[in-house]
């Protein structure tokens, strides 16, 4: 444990040393300097822009994918037990993976404006269709011979769903929520050009009119940081919660 953490902090060492050479030879706006980069994030804790715009951009994601996973999990459970609903979902989903969320910024503008429920309704979409399908195939994963033993001893189909089919599929499924938090990342810097006034993406975009480069570094690595952070504690947590699911990984 120890030799892992000391070579990540090796590697950490060598970034930060070759970054220090490199932004000496190469013009700010391409490369800034680390100091640079390091005084920003200062001053922007100071004057508490930075704490704020990490707030409304964590915010944004986090209401996007609890609605997100409002619909999926329902969804994901019910079409074991409906053909027709899986039939119908399926190409829908296929389709709509493939299909640049981007597109829809016009039409959800012209639906809803450009304040704060538009910023959710994107993030939701752009999670929603990576979401549901991880659900429905987890979901069908479930062991058959589990399934026939649940209906045997007389279970009815919402019993099922809730008492077998949930808890069965409840860790890989916290496991992709997770995951959808970085697809959130991925999307909430280009909704946050709309008309945003905080926001991680709010400043990458002010760096980038105003040709600050180190602002748009500083924004980035705050991203980085809280990324890992939360997918560490994330992970950890949910060892924690189903023991079972990962002790049983580790025997086999």
């Amino acid at each position: 444990m120890v030799l892992k953490w000391l070579r990540k902090i090796l590697l950490a060492v060598i970034i930060l040393i070759l970054w220090f050479v490199a932004s000496r030879y190469t013009n700010p706006l391409f490369l800034p300097k680390p100091e640079m980069v390091w005084f920003d994030l200062v001053t922007l804790i100071q004057n508490g822009m930075l704490q704020k715009g990490m707030l409304a951009s964590f915010g944004r994601i986090t209401i996007a994918t609890l609605i997100t996973s409002v619909i999926s999990v329902p969804l994901g459970l019910l079409v074991v037990n409906h053909i027709w609903l899986d039939r119908m979902l399926t190409p829908i989903t296929a389709a709509a993976r493939y299909i640049p969320i981007t597109v829809a910024s016009p039409l959800l503008i012209l639906w809803l404006g450009i304040d704060e429920t538009m910023k959710i309704a994107f993030l939701t979409l752009a999670t929603l269709f990576f979401f549901l399908p991880t659900v429905v195939m987890t979901v069908k994963e479930t062991s058959q011979e589990l399934l026939d033993t649940a209906y045997t001893i007389g279970m009815k189909p919402t019993q099922v769903m809730l008492k077998v089919l949930l808890p069965n599929s409840l860790p890989v499924i916290c496991e992709s929520f997770l995951m959808m938090y970085g697809i959130g990342w991925n999307y909430v810097i280009i909704v946050e050009t709309f008309n945003a006034v905080s926001g991680l993406g709010y400043i990458i975009n002010l760096g980038s009119i105003r040709g600050r480069t180190d602002l748009v570094f500083a924004a980035l690595g705050v991203i980085l940081l809280m990324s890992v952070v939360f997918d560490k504690t994330g992970k950890y947590l949910i060892k924690k919660a189903f023991p079972w699911k990962y002790a049983r990984a580790v025997e086999d």
